[in-house]
């Protein structure tokens, strides 16, 4: 288990400490980060999936194909020179995310989620954090990530971590959603 910090008293979890948020070794207190495992995660991550995007910008364009997906994370991710990491707080996945290869020098962020409860509290950032570091690991030499259009803060993460929006050119739909593109040299 991969469990970069852990323990913090009963109740609800504690904002992200903002001396904490910088340092790219510490998740925020009281949360694991894991590499995703079919068999312990496939259920959870089903359910995270459904309720982020739901209360989502573009919750309303949900549909059950969407889950789908999930099925294959580890074709699509782990076993093609990607990544995908869930977060759980106690017993219950409170983020997720990864990166699939896109060629041999460029991965692309997929499937950021944070469950709605658990939003504004360091969990995206962690994943994308973790996400970046992984891929220079892999030798990647750019990271990207494809951002709803009509998700803003999303799109500020992204700025804030030094992404850089890629131009009208990158925009593309997908599912009948806008999306924008965002690039990092690593």
């Amino acid at each position: 288990m991969n469990t970069l910090r852990a323990g913090h008293k009963m109740g609800r979890a504690p904002k992200f400490p903002r001396e904490l948020a910088e340092d790219r070794k510490v998740a925020p207190i009281g949360f694991q980060i894991k590499r995703y495992s079919p068999a312990r995660d496939c259920a959870m991550a089903k359910d995270l999936n459904r309720i982020a995007v739901l209360n989502s910008s573009w919750g309303k364009a949900w549909r059950e194909d969407w889950n789908i997906a999930i099925d294959y994370i580890r074709r699509a991710y782990l076993a093609n020179r990607g990544e995908f990491l869930v977060v759980y707080h106690g017993e219950k996945m409170v983020g997720m995310g990864g990166f699939q290869k896109v060629d041999g020098q460029t991965a692309i962020i997929k499937k950021i989620r944070t469950h709605p409860e658990h939003r504004r509290e360091g969990i995206a950032s962690l994943l994308m954090k973790k996400l970046e570091e992984k891929a220079r690991e892999f030798g990647y030499a750019k990271l990207r990530a494809g951002v709803e259009e009509n998700n803003a803060p999303m799109q500020e993460l992204c700025r804030k971590l030094g992404f850089g929006l890629k131009g009208k050119e990158c925009e593309y739909e997908q599912d009948g959603l806008h999306f924008v593109l965002f690039e990092k040299s690593l």
